[in-house]
């Protein structure tokens, strides 16, 4: 009897899991469409630059920016990880090669 159940209630709990995944899956796919419709750039893999007038001063200020980044990364070992930082990025930093080095920080 309680194999029955089992089965029975086993195979609705499946029935529930791939119902909601398939929900999910469909709720998030129209939120991307209705975030693309609301964005004022192109929905495309490549985005003019022309889009950015800020990336100008960038690629302007890149030599001295690389250097600052050359002396900060001779102490990359001692840079923190991201997810000791943030805990909850664990899945993203789950090695030692994502290193955070803050610009500018809040609290203590």
């Amino acid at each position: 009897m309680l194999s029955s159940i089992t089965r029975k209630y086993g195979s609705l709990h499946q029935q529930i899991s791939k119902l909601a995944r398939s929900s999910a899956k469909k709720s998030l796919s129209r939120i991307g469409d209705f975030l693309v419709r609301q964005s004022p750039l192109p929905a495309q893999p490549v985005i003019d630059s022309s889009h950015f007038p800020w990336a100008t001063l960038l690629e302007k200020h890149f030599p001295v920016m690389r250097r600052e980044l050359d002396r900060v990364m001779a102490f990359r070992s001692s840079l923190p990880l991201l997810h000791d930082l943030q805990r909850e990025q664990y899945r993203i930093s789950a090695d030692d090669r994502w290193k955070v080095f803050i610009l500018s920080g809040w609290g203590r």
